[in-house]
């Protein structure tokens, strides 16, 4: 059947509009290469050249959060920008901020999907009309936070219904070896979804490739998956973020921090929340005969009263090591083990069920409660994180880290 005049039309509007693409992403990519002859990071996204002709003319699903930003501009406005149309959003966190503007200015523009709770995975109508799934989210590197999870379920609904998937990589933040237990499958949950170490040592572009490759979806279901790597990544290198994945995760020190002092969400212990240093500091009210540091916990206008408000909380001021100290010592159980010898009342000292879902297991608080050694706890990982070492070096994109110059090899 012959093609109609407006047929065909449309057919060259859309090739010149391809050709456009590839000629602007082009520019870009040679002001990229110009600015980055230095060595300086480039990320997935900054590589136009590479996705945005396969977005041309589809209907785009994204999953991005406030760091999805290419040199301070908001992906989605460069994504408009290119003349890409994205029709929907998905994520597990609607209120964060998006390049400086609050998220729900696009919501006019793009429905948001809330992934969270009782709705993990999107549902088969959250998917209807997709025909591509653009992920721009930045890890931290931890199997307890969130996007991991997010990113399986994501995964997971996109090869359920055929849906092409590009991931636009970002670096780890934390400089850190895999390091901590590995979850038991019995205390899965949306803190952790698979047998991987508490601190995994990949980007996410690169976990993405071990959940395909290990068939960790179910009924071993893989999605179609392109990975737009960075240039100039090096795993030991501290990265600033651009924006605080969460408004207490306010500073480097915190965020390299947080693999340590995330874990005392499990037990007594405050990490500084209604302070100027959250996650930079640790204490308990009922600690003023074991350390001389105090901290006292504020109530801030539009956020959640703190645990102990107004109350002097005694411990230890970790803001004061700095980013490089912090990174040498990687991730420790040293002051949760310091913190539970020196608490009183050890029966109330772990919140079990928090603790052990963040961990991944009950091994480490048991281990702990018995006494063990720091050192003889951390043997015990020593085998598991070897059988997982053999499985993630299948699957890396960058320069893994130099084992024989680190410390704890």
């Amino acid at each position: 059947m012959a093609m109609s005049a407006m047929a065909f039309f449309n057919s060259m509007c859309m090739k010149a509009f391809s050709l456009m693409l590839l000629l602007l992403a082009g520019c870009f990519q040679l002001q990229g290469k110009e600015r980055n002859s230095s060595g300086v990071l480039k990320v997935g996204a900054a590589f136009f050249d590479r996705y945005v002709p396969a977005l041309a003319g589809k209907k785009v699903g994204v999953l991005i959060n406030n760091n999805a930003l290419i040199e301070g501009t908001p992906i989605l406005d460069t994504l408009l920008n290119l003349g890409v149309r994205p029709v929907k959003r998905f994520g597990p966190e609607k209120n964060l901020l998006l390049g400086g503007g609050r998220i729900e200015t696009y919501e006019s523009q793009f429905p948001f999907v809330l992934l969270y709770g009782d709705k993990p995975q999107p549902l088969k109508e959250d998917m209807e009309g997709i025909e591509m799934m653009l992920i721009d989210v930045q890890d931290l590197g931890l199997r307890f936070y969130i996007y991991l999870s997010t990113l399986h379920h994501v995964m997971q609904a996109c090869a359920n219904q055929g849906v092409p998937v590009i991931l636009l990589d970002r670096p780890n933040p934390l400089p850190f070896l895999p390091a901590g237990p590995l979850l038991d499958s019995a205390y899965e949950s949306y803190l952790g979804v698979h047998p991987v170490p508490l601190v995994h040592g990949m980007t996410l572009g690169e976990y993405a490739q071990m959940i395909n490759g290990e068939k960790w979806l179910k009924e071993g279901k893989k999605c179609e998956l392109t990975v737009i790597p960075m240039e100039n990544y090096h795993r030991s290198r501290i990265y600033e973020l651009n924006n605080a994945p969460f408004p207490n995760l306010n500073s480097r020190e915190a965020l390299l921090l947080y693999p340590t002092l995330g874990l005392f969400d499990g037990t007594v212990i405050t990490q500084g929340r209604g302070t100027d240093r959250p996650f930079r500091v640790l204490g308990h009210p009922s600690l003023e005969e074991t350390f001389d540091f105090y901290f006292i916990p504020k109530v801030s206008p539009g956020k959640p009263v703190p645990v102990y408000v107004e109350m002097r909380c005694y411990g230890l001021d970790l803001s004061m090591l700095g980013p490089e100290k912090i990174a040498q010592k990687g991730f420790s159980i040293e002051w949760l083990w310091t913190f539970y010898h020196q608490f009183s009342d050890k029966s109330r000292f772990f919140n079990v069920e928090k603790f052990d879902k963040l961990v991944g297991s009950s091994c480490l608080r048991k281990q702990i409660i018995e006494g063990q050694s720091i050192k003889k706890i951390e043997k015990s990982w020593r085998g598991p994180l070897k059988n997982y070492g053999n499985i993630r070096k299948k699957y890396l994109i960058y320069k893994d880290f130099d084992y024989a110059k680190n410390k704890n090899s």
